[in-house]
């Protein structure tokens, strides 16, 4: 099974038509980007990013770089699903993971990270956006980006049940 599943997502990242790859369906409920081709600074560096589908509610992992990047990403989901977002879970603090939080939070989505991930982006991420520039990124690609702390943390472990399909 498992070498299954690793073969169809060889194939599907080698299929790919385009540097903007819709986000494709890994299994019921479950899309993400594959193939990305665009690997640019202003194309989220091809970051990963995907989103959980339950019966109450969009579980989205992770937003991209910026705002603009993150509308994309909205309008991508969009396609696939009208459902609420409910939640955003950052893997990690990275801009390209992280900077697109506002789009969603704006939303009424709750922001979900872990402890140390969330201190860091409080103490770093205003500093981070204002030297964009270290990241081959130019002021105006971040037009309408603020920095959005999660609101919900976990020092070990968490569940979230989005109706019908719980992750942990």
């Amino acid at each position: 099974m498992k070498r299954t599943v690793v073969l169809m997502l060889t194939i599907l990242t080698l299929l790919a038509p385009s540097a903007h790859a819709d986000l494709v369906k890994l299994a019921d409920n479950i899309y993400s980007y594959i193939g990305e081709k665009d690997s640019s600074p202003t194309h989220s560096f091809a970051a990963n990013a995907g989103i959980v589908i339950g019966r109450d509610g969009v579980l989205v992992v992770d937003t991209l770089i910026s705002a603009r990047e993150g509308e994309r990403f909205l309008a991508d989901i969009r396609e696939v699903t009208d459902k609420l977002i409910r939640y955003v879970v950052n893997t990690h603090t990275h801009p390209d993971h992280a900077f697109g939080n506002c789009v969603f939070t704006r939303l009424g989505a709750t922001v979900i990270s872990h402890d140390a991930d969330r201190a860091l982006l409080a103490r770093t991420g205003a500093d981070t956006l204002k030297n964009i520039g270290n990241f081959g990124l130019k002021p105006e690609d971040m037009t309408g980006t603020t920095i959005a702390l999660p609101t919900m943390t976990f020092s070990d472990r968490m569940t979230i049940d989005l109706g019908g399909r719980r992750w942990s």
